[in-house]
C-alpha cells in the first residue's frame, strides 16, 4: 500500500481475512479492517471498500471492544471519501482516541494524518496544521519514511491555503460549518441537528453570517 501498488494490498488484505476466519484470529486481523479500506479506496473501488468493512465489522464483532479503533478509523476513511467530512471527523477522532488507549502509535499517528486531512477538507487549516507538526516530531523520532511523506505531502497542502485569506474569511470556522449547510438547503432544524446544537444557536450564527457577508437573504450565502 505504501509502494502505491493498492491492488497487491487488496490481494493481502483478503488474504488476511481469510486466514482469520480458518483460525479464529481476531485481535491480528483487526488493524487489516483499516488497510483493506484504505487501499480499495486508493483504487477507485469505494462501493468495494464499504463492502469489505462490512464484512470485516462483522468478523470482528466478537472483539468490538479491541477492534472499535480499528472499525472506527475505517469508517472515517469511508465518510471522508464520500465527502462526508462531519462524520469523517468523528470517526477519526474516536479511532485516534481509542489507538491512544491501546498505546497503538503507528495506527495513532496514520488516524491523526487522516484526521489532519479531514479538517483540509473542512476548510479548518489551523487545526489541521496543528495536528501535521504534532505527527512530524513523533514520525521523526521513529524515522518513519512513509508517515514523514505523508506529513510532507499534507503539511504542503495546510501552507498552501494559510498563505491565502481563510476559506471562511470573514467567518469563524464555526460559521463557516454553518454556512456550508445552507448552502446545501438544510434549514435551521436540520442544521442544529447535523451540528449537535441548539436550533437558537444556529438562528444566531445565520444572523452574523448575513451580518458578516453584508447578505440580506439565506440564498445570497
Amino acid at each position: 500500500l505504501v509502494a502505491g501498488d493498492n491492488e497487491a494490498a487488496i490481494a493481502f488484505s483478503d488474504r488476511a481475512l481469510e486466514l482469520a476466519r480458518s483460525t479464529g484470529e481476531r485481535g491480528q486481523f483487526a488493524p487489516f479492517a483499516v488497510t483493506g479500506t484504505r487501499a480499495r479506496i486508493a483504487a477507485g473501488r469505494r462501493g468495494e471498500a464499504e463492502r469489505w468493512l462490512a464484512g470485516a465489522t462483522d468478523f470482528l464483532g466478537q472483539v468490538a471492544w479491541y477492534a472499535s479503533p480499528a472499525l472506527d478509523h475505517a469508517a472515517g476513511l469511508l465518510s471522508l471519501s464520500g465527502g462526508s467530512t462531519l462524520a469523517a471527523r468523528e470517526s477519526l477522532e474516536r479511532a485516534a482516541r481509542g489507538w491512544a488507549a491501546r498505546g497503538r502509535t503507528w495506527e495513532l499517528l496514520w488516524a491523526r494524518l487522516d484526521l489532519a486531512s479531514c479538517l483540509l477538507h473542512s476548510g479548518r487549516f489551523v487545526d489541521a496544521a496543528g495536528l501535521i507538526s504534532d505527527v512530524r516530531e513523533t514520525a521523526k523520532g521513529l524515522d518513519s519514511r512513509p508517515l514523514l511523506a505523508r506529513v510532507e505531502e499534507l503539511g504542503r497542502l495546510a501552507r498552501r491555503h494559510d498563505s491565502e485569506a481563510s476559506a471562511w474569511h470573514p467567518l469563524t470556522a464555526r460559521e463557516f460549518d454553518v454556512a456550508r449547510l445552507i448552502a446545501t438547503g438544510l434549514t435551521n432544524s436540520e442544521i442544529a441537528a447535523e451540528l449537535s446544537v441548539a436550533p437558537r444557536t444556529v438562528g444566531a450564527r445565520v444572523e452574523h453570517i448575513l451580518a458578516k457577508l453584508g447578505a440580506g437573504r439565506r440564498t445570497e450565502i
